[in-house]
Protein backbone atom coordinates (compact mmCIF):
# COMPACT_ATOMS: atom_id res chain seq x y z
CA UNK A 1 0.00 0.00 0.00
CA UNK A 2 1.56 3.61 -0.62
CA UNK A 3 0.52 6.42 1.24
CA UNK A 4 -0.42 9.61 -0.28
CA UNK A 5 1.12 13.04 0.41
CA UNK A 6 -0.91 14.67 2.60
CA UNK A 7 -2.80 17.54 0.49
CA UNK A 8 -3.30 14.69 -2.14
CA UNK A 9 -4.85 12.07 0.59
CA UNK A 10 -6.69 14.65 2.28
CA UNK A 11 -8.46 15.60 -1.19
CA UNK A 12 -9.37 11.75 -2.02
CA UNK A 13 -10.17 11.68 1.60
CA UNK A 14 -13.34 14.64 1.30
CA UNK A 15 -14.64 12.87 -2.57
CA UNK A 16 -16.07 10.10 -0.17
CA UNK A 17 -14.97 7.49 -2.67
CA UNK A 18 -14.06 3.94 -1.06
CA UNK A 19 -12.46 3.07 -4.24
CA UNK A 20 -11.28 4.84 -7.80
CA UNK A 21 -10.57 3.93 -11.41
CA UNK A 22 -6.92 4.82 -12.31
CA UNK A 23 -6.25 4.90 -16.18
CA UNK A 24 -2.41 5.22 -16.92
CA UNK A 25 -0.50 6.87 -19.64
CA UNK A 26 -1.42 3.83 -21.35
CA UNK A 27 -4.99 3.90 -21.14
CA UNK A 28 -4.83 0.75 -18.39
CA UNK A 29 -7.30 1.08 -16.63
CA UNK A 30 -7.58 -0.33 -12.54
CA UNK A 31 -9.54 -0.10 -9.89
CA UNK A 32 -8.13 0.92 -6.39
CA UNK A 33 -9.41 0.71 -2.60
CA UNK A 34 -9.16 4.18 -0.80
CA UNK A 35 -8.10 2.94 2.36
CA UNK A 36 -8.78 5.89 4.99
CA UNK A 37 -6.99 5.38 7.87
CA UNK A 38 -6.85 6.59 11.56
CA UNK A 39 -4.70 6.80 14.70
CA UNK A 40 -5.37 9.05 17.91
CA UNK A 41 -5.69 12.28 15.79
CA UNK A 42 -3.79 11.33 12.82
CA UNK A 43 -5.43 10.47 9.70
CA UNK A 44 -3.88 9.62 5.87
CA UNK A 45 -5.20 8.03 2.94
CA UNK A 46 -3.54 4.98 1.19
CA UNK A 47 -4.45 3.28 -1.76
CA UNK A 48 -4.76 -0.56 -1.74
CA UNK A 49 -2.87 -3.62 -2.60
CA UNK A 50 -3.99 -2.93 -6.13
CA UNK A 51 -1.82 -0.09 -6.98
CA UNK A 52 1.45 -1.78 -6.86
CA UNK A 53 0.08 -3.93 -9.60
CA UNK A 54 -0.60 -0.62 -11.67
CA UNK A 55 2.75 0.86 -11.21
CA UNK A 56 3.83 -2.59 -12.65
CA UNK A 57 1.72 -2.16 -15.53
CA UNK A 58 2.39 1.34 -16.25
CA UNK A 59 6.21 1.04 -14.93
CA UNK A 60 6.47 3.41 -12.33
CA UNK A 61 9.00 3.17 -9.56
CA UNK A 62 10.15 4.85 -6.54
CA UNK A 63 10.83 8.39 -7.11
CA UNK A 64 9.06 9.17 -10.08
CA UNK A 65 7.06 12.16 -9.93
CA UNK A 66 3.25 11.14 -10.74
CA UNK A 67 0.27 13.68 -11.50
CA UNK A 68 -2.54 13.07 -10.77
CA UNK A 69 -6.03 14.49 -12.02
CA UNK A 70 -9.50 13.99 -11.36
CA UNK A 71 -11.78 14.02 -14.71
CA UNK A 72 -14.64 15.02 -12.56
CA UNK A 73 -14.47 14.46 -9.16
CA UNK A 74 -18.40 15.62 -8.35
CA UNK A 75 -19.39 12.71 -10.66
CA UNK A 76 -16.85 10.67 -11.31
CA UNK A 77 -14.17 8.19 -9.54
CA UNK A 78 -12.15 8.41 -12.54
CA UNK A 79 -8.35 9.71 -12.05
CA UNK A 80 -5.59 10.04 -14.96
CA UNK A 81 -2.43 9.27 -13.79
CA UNK A 82 0.87 9.99 -15.67
CA UNK A 83 4.41 10.36 -15.09
CA UNK A 84 6.34 13.84 -14.83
Amino acid sequence: MQTLKADFGNYVRSTGYDEVRIVGPDGFEMTCKVLKRNKGNKSWTEFGKDWNFCTLLNKFKEGDVLKFRFVNHDHSNLIMVAKM
